[in-house]
């Protein structure tokens, strides 16, 4: 008797296998997907979607332990993905409108843009900020973090050394005093952020309101980073 319930309980198991794989490859292959186009810096890396890579499998495992043919299973583990990227998008990503020119070449007055609320600030990256707590919201490119000495040469920023605008890859030691300047912006002397301090610019900065006016702001004011242009100039990632 007890060999013949171990030879059901082993063909029960091996029947419940495929639903179980079923629904445990969609999230699987999903993620690898997403984090493979984001390391191809064909897409960003988006950390409002953490929860829907945590659950989703133990999701799909549930399902998969149903009855049912694989197939099944697996469409049930779509479904169950898609509700959680819903609800993942509704509590962490928000749609913003650019306005004015301040960001131009890159964004145009116009664009609708897919601001990721939990990401955590990172060099260069374009994110929605106050001037002051509970101010106008506005979009602004971080090039100063933490720890770092910004410093004008020749028109140009940099950040312990290293060229953060304009961004056209020019080695430090190429530089001329011949060089075209052709922006308004000035820092008298080296600036050294402290602890908590972040520096924004706009990629207009003749035409942009920025930290060059109201200083390093905190992280508090810092309300998320651009991760997509939905509509207007384009679509696709926003770098």
């Amino acid at each position: 008797m007890e060999v013949a319930a171990q030879a059901a309980a082993s063909k029960s198991s091996q029947r419940r296998l495929p639903g179980l794989l079923a629904g445990v490859l969609p999230p699987l292959c999903a993620l690898a997907l997403h984090g493979a186009l984001s390391a191809a810096d064909v897409m960003p890396w988006m950390p409002g979607l953490l929860w829907l890579w945590i659950l989703w499998p133990f999701a799909g495992a549930g399902l998969g332990l149903l009855r049912g043919s694989a197939w099944v299973n697996a469409l049930l583990s779509l479904a169950a993905g898609a509700l959680l990227a819903v609800a993942c998008f509704a509590a962490n990503f928000r749609a913003v409108r650019v306005e004015g020119d301040s960001m131009l070449p890159g964004l145009h007055p116009g664009d609708v843009l897919l601001v990721d609320q939990t990401a955590a600030p990172q060099p260069l990256g374009l994110y929605i900020i106050e001037e002051d707590a509970g101010g106008v919201a506005i979009i602004k490119r971080l090039v100063g973090m933490p720890g770092q000495t910004l410093e004008l040469k020749y028109g140009r920023l940099f950040a312990d050394g290293i060229e953060v605008h304009p961004r056209d890859g020019t080695a430090p030691d190429d530089w001329t005093e011949t060089r075209p300047i052709g922006h308004s912006y000035r820092l008298s002397e080296p600036l050294v952020l402290k602890e908590g301090e972040y520096f924004f610019l706009g990629d207009n900065p003749p035409r942009s309101r920025d930290s060059r006016n109201f200083g390093p702001i905190p992280q508090a004011q810092i309300h998320g980073r651009a991760v997509w242009r939905l509509r207007g100039s384009g679509f696709g990632p926003v770098r």
